[in-house]
C-alpha cells in the first residue's frame, strides 16, 4: 500500500477492493457529486455568523446549508424576476 501526502496529512491508497452493490452504487455517486462541486469561500464578521447560526437553527439545519438555501432561493428570486421583466 502506496503512502502519498496531502497537504498536511498523509493518505494511505488502500488500493482496489469490492464493496456491497448499494454502498458501491453510493460511493460513485457522491463522487460524482463531488467532482461537480465548486468551492466558495467568504469573509463575514463572527457577528455576521453567529446571526446565521441562530436563523440556521430556527430552520433546524446547520448553518453552511442555511448560506447555501438562500443564496440559491435568492438567485432563482433574481432570475425569474428577470425573465418576467423580459417576457411582457
Amino acid at each position: 500500500m502506496a503512502k502519498r501526502q496531502r497537504q498536511s496529512q498523509e493518505i494511505e491508497d488502500l488500493g482496489d477492493f469490492d464493496l456491497p452493490p448499494d454502498l458501491d452504487k453510493k460511493v460513485k455517486r457522491m463522487i460524482t457529486e463531488a467532482d461537480e462541486e465548486v468551492r466558495v469561500n467568504f469573509r463575514w464578521t463572527k457577528k455576521q455568523v453567529d446571526l446565521l447560526k441562530r436563523a440556521a437553527k430556527l430552520r433546524g439545519v446547520r448553518y453552511q446549508t442555511y448560506m447555501k438555501q438562500l443564496l440559491y432561493e435568492g438567485a432563482m428570486r433574481d432570475l425569474e424576476r428577470e425573465n418576467n421583466l423580459f417576457s411582457k
